[in-house]
């Protein structure tokens, strides 16, 4: 077996393991080239990581709009307050137990939600 530590950051991410079949497999050169493989997922790893943080913003970004979107409606619908309109959303999640974003966006499609 062959094994290279992946260092990101200064730290260890993990390690790239490469298995013979046979015993003695590998050769000096083999044991030469094994930083290749590590430096190539390393930076596959740092690709990953860096389009995770540029999606992660986005979706809570599009997320939160629509709990807006949703609390809006139900102000209008239900002449309430917007904490009013949160404590309905927040309780109907734990009600139903499913997530203020699922529920949000049920809200939008129905303009409101069942309390039931």
């Amino acid at each position: 077996m062959l094994a290279h530590v992946l260092p990101v950051d200064g730290r260890a991410l993990g390690a790239v393991n490469v298995y013979a079949m046979e015993p003695h497999a590998f050769r000096p050169e083999h044991e030469a080239s094994s930083p290749s493989f590590g430096a190539t997922a390393v930076g596959a790893m740092g690709v990953v990581r860096h389009q995770e943080q540029v999606e992660h913003p986005e979706t809570a970004l599009h997320t939160s709009r629509h709990i807006g979107v949703a609390l809006g409606i139900l102000m209008n619908a239900r002449r309430i307050s917007l904490d009013e309109a949160w404590d309905e959303l927040r309780q109907a999640s734990q009600d139903k137990n499913i997530t203020v974003s699922t529920l949000a966006e049920r809200v939008i499609a129905t303009d409101g939600f069942d309390r039931g």
